[in-house]
C-alpha cells in the first residue's frame, strides 16, 4: 500500500535534544520511534477485524500452482498478420 507523510512541529532545541538521546541510548531515531508509536495506535484503536481486511487488501492475490498450459496457437498481436488458414473470409 502506498504510504504517506506525516508533518508534526517541534522546538527546534528539544529535537536536537531527542535525537541525541534517542541514538545515544536506544540506537534509535525519531523517526523509527514515531513508526512504532503509529503502530502500537494502529493496533490498539482500529479494530482486529478491520486490521485484518486491511492487511488482506495489502497482500498480492495468490497464484495456483496448478496453472494449465497453454497448447493452443499464439493469438496474432494487432497488426500481425495472421496465418491464411486461420483467416475468416467474409464478404
Amino acid at each position: 500500500m502506498e504510504k504517506v507523510d506525516i508533518i508534526i512541529q517541534i522546538e527546534a532545541e528539544r529535537l536536537k535534544a531527542l535525537d541525541f538521546f534517542l541514538f545515544d541510548k536506544q540506537k534509535s531515531s525519531l523517526k523509527a520511534e514515531l513508526e512504532k508509536a503509529a503502530e502500537g495506535m494502529y493496533e490498539k484503536f482500529v479494530p482486529e477485524d478491520t486490521r485484518r481486511y486491511i492487511d488482506s487488501q495489502m497482500r498480492p492475490a495468490p497464484t495456483s500452482k496448478n496453472r494449465t498450459k497453454r497448447t493452443g496457437k499464439p493469438i496474432p498481436k494487432q497488426g500481425e498478420d495472421a496465418h491464411p488458414e486461420e483467416m475468416e473470409v467474409t464478404q
